[in-house]
């Protein structure tokens, strides 16, 4: 991934992703957005939020509003 620097006031971005497991996919594009554009906001939208990694799916769960984080580990943390 790579973010191009342009000449934006006040940048809002949000990034969409089909499906977050352990989000470090989304993780990795709100750093980088971040660290081009400091000041930004940045949110992130997925349309399927899995519970693991399991071979079926048996439900869609309600929306939800959570966080993703990086440990000290260097593994994701998502909540819910």
């Amino acid at each position: 991934m790579k973010v191009r620097a342009e000449l934006l006031l006040n940048p809002r971005f949000v990034i969409v992703d089909d499906v977050v497991t352990l989000g470090a996919t989304l993780l990795a594009a709100a750093s980088l957005v971040k660290a081009t554009y400091a000041e930004a906001g940045v949110a992130v939208f997925a349309l399927v939020r899995t519970m693991g990694l399991v071979p079926e799916v048996g439900s869609i769960a309600s929306p939800c509003v959570g966080r993703i984080e990086l440990t000290v580990a260097g593994k994701t943390w998502r909540e819910p």
